[in-house]
């Protein structure tokens, strides 16, 4: 009867692990010109804070549609991030964007950044 009892708090272990990963969402943003045109084709950056390093890190790349948007699939809620484009970080590095935890296939929208 223990040994069910274990196996049952294993799997229900799992599957809160396994939730918590199903609610791991997409960010989305867009990039403009100063005319308010799409900007494709631009590389957008997606940077987490590391500690250990006292610094913003890099950990994936996107490159903007015809239409400006980029998108970043599967960022694990609850960390800071920004988004770095020729150097230059976005919202700030005063004021990263927190990930929401968002159900289903919700986007979480980022500013729209105007190029240079």
């Amino acid at each position: 009867m223990k040994k069910a009892i274990h196996v049952l708090v294993l799997i229900a272990a799992l599957i809160i692990m396994q939730s918590a990963n199903i609610f791991a969402g997409p960010l989305r943003g867009r990039i403009i010109s100063r005319d308010g045109r799409p900007a494709s084709n631009t590389r957008v950056e997606l940077c987490i804070w590391n500690a250990a390093l006292n610094q913003w890190v890099s950990v994936a790349f996107a490159l903007s549609g015809n239409d400006g948007f980029y998108y970043f699939m599967n960022v694990q809620p609850g960390q800071r991030v920004l988004i770095r484009i020729r150097g230059q970080y976005y919202p700030s590095l005063t004021g990263p964007l927190l990930v929401q935890n968002l159900p289903g296939n919700a986007y979480q929208d980022i500013a729209p950044v105007v190029s240079n």
